[in-house]
């Protein structure tokens, strides 16, 4: 699963322009530099997303 999403990852990096990637990569920068912890609230809740999702309960960003 983690080699498709790598190869998929891939492919739409490779079709971005210059811009798209600049801020691709300010956004990756800030992802990894997000060290504050989750509340135990928030670990609830993403631990229910992840239960719907794998139920599959969610709505494809494309539908939306």
């Amino acid at each position: 699963m983690v080699n498709m999403v790598v190869e998929e990852l891939i492919k739409q990096v490779d079709s971005l322009t210059k811009q798209e990637l600049e801020e691709l990569f300010n956004h990756i920068r800030w992802l990894l530099s997000e060290k504050e912890p989750m509340t135990e609230d928030e670990k609830i809740r993403f631990d229910q997303g992840v239960e719907e999702i794998n139920r599959g309960q969610y709505t494809d960003f494309d539908d939306v």
